[in-house]
């Protein structure tokens, strides 16, 4: 299914997997969730994080790299429901979380769509990581349209 174009746009992913300091990006990433202890900010950080990830997968997807293609692809899935799950403590804490859910609402149909990009270069080998990317994607998307009551 072709979903049409998300108007939302995906942070610069920086350096990417295969570059020799991005494991200092990772120690980066882990050490400011740590030290973000808002609910709220965490989600954000989250979003941002799966954004990134996308974006990177996306280049190294279109650079024929598609083994580290799809292992930063299921990354971003990951990061992205745990953005979805930290909307749900920071609204349980009291926060309105209604215009994050409306960007979580796009970010989540865009991630889709990007995924949906890569179905034809995708091997009948990585199917399985490329099915599960997807599914993460549109089950984040059911969960964050329920709880704008839609």
């Amino acid at each position: 299914s072709v979903v049409e174009e998300v108007n939302y746009s995906l942070a610069y992913p920086g350096i990417l997997p295969d570059h020799l300091l991005y494991p200092l990006k990772m120690i980066r990433d882990r050490i400011w969730l740590f030290l973000t202890t808002d609910p709220m900010k965490k989600a954000e950080l989250y979003l941002l994080f799966a954004d990134k990830r996308l974006a990177a997968a996306r280049n190294l997807i279109e650079d024929n790299q598609l083994d580290l293609g799809l292992e930063t692809l299921t990354k971003a899935e990951k990061y992205l429901e745990r953005a979805i799950n930290q909307e749900e403590v920071s609204r349980k804490a009291g926060r309105n979380t209604q215009a994050f859910l409306e960007r979580l609402s796009l970010a989540t149909r865009k991630h889709e769509q990007v995924i949906l990009g890569f179905e034809e270069r995708i091997s009948e080998r990585a199917r399985p990581a490329f099915e599960s990317a997807l599914q993460y994607s549109q089950s984040g998307y059911n969960r964050v349209r329920q709880r704008l009551g839609q």
